[in-house]
């Protein structure tokens, strides 16, 4: 089963979208139940949690073998990079909890660097949170870009980092989700 976070939003909802049209076992996990009919019309499973509910978190990655976690933009905050830090950390806890098997981690452009890049450090927390799990882990970046250069070479090849529109976001993980072991690096 794909477990879905962020399904109400642009890159989750094309994710579990493309894997209902594919016929796949989809779980998405929504903060509240307004669009949990509509999400059931389609034929995915529905869980509730909220990202600062580990046991929620975890329950709703039950079953996984695969799952597409994403950091909910926190604009309103005082500390968006400390409460990406405790998303990603929970994210972490659940999914070893859950004895989920792939991760898919939507990132950015820039996430690669630790200083100077603004919320987009927020995805580098969380790449640098998800880098510590033992299972193959990819991370996604939603933007086009044309060269990634350095980036990477720096992944260690259990984890991979691509690069895909939110268009092609979809396709992608299709693509990767059943392979993420078997990716090899890009050519330079």
């Amino acid at each position: 089963m794909y477990v879905v976070f962020g399904a109400t939003g642009q890159t989750g909802s094309a994710v579990a979208d493309a894997l209902l049209e594919k016929n796949q076992l989809v779980r998405v996990v929504l903060r509240s139940d307004k669009t949990a009919a509509a999400w059931r019309a389609k034929g995915a499973d529905v869980a509730s949690a909220d990202l600062s509910d580990l046991e929620a978190m975890t329950n709703a990655m039950g079953n996984a073998d695969a799952v597409y976690a994403m950091n909910p933009p926190a604009y309103n905050v005082i500390d968006m990079f400390a409460v990406a830090r405790g998303i990603g950390e929970r994210y972490v806890a659940a999914i070893r909890n859950s004895g989920a098997q792939k991760v898919v981690l939507l990132s950015s452009v820039g996430s690669q660097h630790a200083l100077g890049t603004g919320n987009i450090l927020t995805t580098h927390i969380l790449e640098t949170i998800f880098g510590d799990l033992e299972i193959p882990v990819a991370f996604c970046g939603r933007r086009r870009l044309w060269k990634i250069g350095a980036a990477w070479r720096r992944l260690p090849l259990s984890k991979v980092f691509y690069q895909v529109s939110t268009r092609r976001l979809s396709a992608r993980f299709r693509w990767f989700v059943p392979q993420i072991s078997d990716v090899p690096l890009p050519k330079r």
